[in-house]
């Protein structure tokens, strides 16, 4: 992926969700858990605040906690991807 995102922007990359259990049962849509996983594509340079420059905590290749819903979805060269602030990223795994 070529793209770099500005600021405190961070693009990841969502986990497949299980959509069936591991005795086999399926599960409906909406019985999803409201956190998921993904994985960090590519990270902004940071951002200034208060005259001081704060660079970003997550790195790409990180697993991370977000909520679902919680970014925007963006594709890049055909591949789909979600891009958020990083303060919405619940903590790095």
């Amino acid at each position: 992926m070529n793209f770099i995102p500005l600021y405190d922007k961070v693009v990841i990359k969502i986990d497949e969700p299980r959509s069936q259990t591991a005795s086999g049962l399926f599960l409906p849509d909406g019985s999803q858990d409201p956190h998921i996983l993904a994985t960090v594509q590519a990270v902004g340079h940071g951002f200034s605040e208060g005259g001081n420059w704060v660079t970003l905590k997550t790195q790409v290749g990180d697993r991370v906690l977000v909520i679902r819903g919680n970014y925007r979805e963006i594709t890049i060269d055909g591949s789909k991807y979600q891009l958020l602030q990083e303060k919405d990223i619940l903590g790095i795994l």
